[in-house]
């Protein structure tokens, strides 16, 4: 496969309102000075949708240029949530944050034109591989991010070095928020009466991460909120995952793997991350006393995790 022949490459660095690179202060076990890492954001075409990604890395490159993350937020979130994670990674990797189709700063074709489903991201993303020089890499992927990256790693995965899952996104399709807005006419109106700014951040802060700062939880809600992005979003949920789709994909996944779940999600409760990390011939499963962005509510222990698990000094299933 070339996954290069329907992508072009990174158009330069984008300016992005509200975002400023944050170099991280310089660290050696010598105390010599450390290149500091620099954020840079790109657009990139994939399968003829533009795709914007934000790199970390270190400025001489000397965390390995070939040692590549890549990595996809969950449902609700644009790839910046992630930037926390990625900064500490990025001292020993390149780390890719993606916006997929439809969310954050990437492009938002109507539904008619993009069917926003598991093999149509997936394309997007093997294509992305070529436009970014990516041989192979590690995938990181939290909720709905998490889900797309499993699915890769059983399609591609000749392009998949090891697999990273934070509370991956379960079988939706018994949800009753999801029957209702699979109504052709109510579904919508339960969809904006949900997407509203005051009961988004309640959720949020609720289900997801109480510690989340105030003007994080206003940059998420603004990636979402136009009528593109909502109907992306819409159709994405719609369209849904089922727990036949996520066993497939766990029995074909050969990939060493690691879960990362917190004991305290109550958007996917552990006992859903047992379960599906059983179905995984080479996964380890990694609890925390968290909830369901252990990456967001205590970025530094969960980095330390990966970069292990990256790094090949633990095996997934240890």
């Amino acid at each position: 496969m070339n996954p290069g022949s329907r992508a072009e490459a990174p158009a330069g660095d984008v300016p992005v309102p509200g975002l400023t690179p944050s170099p991280v202060t310089p660290r050696s076990e010598t105390g010599d000075l450390v290149p500091p890492i620099r954020e840079r954001h790109h657009d990139v075409a994939a399968r003829g949708v533009r795709m914007r990604v934000t790199e970390w890395d270190r400025e001489d490159q000397s965390n390995g240029a070939g040692r590549a993350v890549l990595a996809l937020p969950g449902l609700l979130t644009p790839r910046t949530a992630l930037r926390p994670i990625a900064r500490l990674l990025a001292e020993r990797f390149r780390v890719v944050a993606v916006d997929l189709p439809g969310f954050g700063d990437s492009e938002k074709p109507p539904p008619s034109k993009y069917p926003y489903s598991l093999a149509a991201f997936c394309e997007g993303m093997a294509d992305l591989f070529g436009a970014l020089s990516l041989p192979r890499a590690h995938l990181l992927g939290h909720g709905f991010g998490g889900t797309i990256a499993l699915h890769f790693a059983a399609e591609h995965p000749e392009l998949i070095d090891r697999l990273c899952l934070i509370a991956p996104m379960g079988d939706l399709a018994h949800r009753p928020v999801r029957q209702a807005m699979l109504l052709p006419v109510v579904g919508g109106l339960v969809f904006r009466q949900l997407a509203g700014r005051t009961l988004y951040r309640t959720v949020y802060k609720s289900w997801v991460n109480g510690r989340v700062s105030g003007p994080a939880l206003d940059e998420y809600y603004e990636s979402m909120t136009s009528p593109a992005a909502r109907a992306a979003l819409l159709a994405t949920l719609r369209n849904g995952m089922n727990a036949q789709t996520l066993i497939a994909d766990s029995r074909r996944v050969r990939a060493q793997s690691l879960f990362i779940w917190g004991a305290n999600d109550k958007v996917f409760p552990i006992v859903e991350g047992r379960a599906i990390s059983r179905e995984m011939p080479h996964a380890g499963l990694e609890v925390l006393p968290l909830g369901h962005a252990p990456h967001e509510e205590a970025p530094e222990r969960v980095a330390g995790i990966v970069e292990r698990f990256f790094d090949g000094r633990r095996a997934g299933f240890a």
